[in-house]
């Protein structure tokens, strides 16, 4: 479930305009459930987005994973006639509550290193664009069950991540270069 959105599509006070299913702890949208009825297990290549929000302090939000108990800034796929920025402000809303408005991009990632095999036998890779945001609004919780808890975390105390992301990403700073993968 997330909230409608505003006249430049960014998320916002409105209507609902979507749904997603959540199976232990695995989120999917409609449009992926049809993928997956028709693939199966198999593999899916899945363009992807995710919000790397910092605190006052610096330190990235990660959320706690229900489906493989690793960690993770909030992110998901990208939806059909959505922008990679309307996706990472949807899903953040929705695995963390807060509204955020994407910013700029920090970093791009894909590839094998990225592949991911859920509890439930689906395999999926990744190509994710990665934003800075900035929280606008709400409050810190789980609104479709995907995180089990949430935590801020400084450079050098991380928890082991579900997902691949460097350093040059997750504490990426203004003016920084945006990372990429050669």
């Amino acid at each position: 479930l997330c909230k409608g959105r505003d006249v430049d599509g960014r998320v916002g006070r409105g209507e609902v305009v979507g749904r997603k299913e959540v199976a232990n702890g695995v989120g999917m949208s409609p449009y992926v459930s049809r993928i997956r009825a028709a693939i199966g297990h198999d593999l899916l290549l899945a363009p992807s987005a995710c919000a790397i929000i910092h605190n006052e302090r610096g330190e990235v939000l990660l959320m706690h994973r229900q489906d493989d108990d690793k960690w993770d800034p909030p992110g998901g796929h990208i939806d059909p006639d959505e922008t990679p920025a309307m996706a990472a402000e949807r899903e953040t809303y929705e695995e963390t509550g807060l509204v955020v408005k994407a910013i700029g991009i920090v970093g791009v990632l894909g590839g094998r290193a990225l592949e991911h095999h859920y509890p439930n036998g689906d395999k999926t890779q990744p190509l994710i664009v990665c934003f800075a945001c900035q929280v606008t609004g709400g409050a810190l919780q789980s609104l479709d069950g995907e995180a089990k808890n949430f935590g801020y975390f400084p450079p050098g105390s991380l928890p082991e991540l579900s997902t691949a992301y460097p350093y040059a990403i997750l504490f990426h700073q203004a003016g920084d270069a945006v990372y990429f993968q050669p």
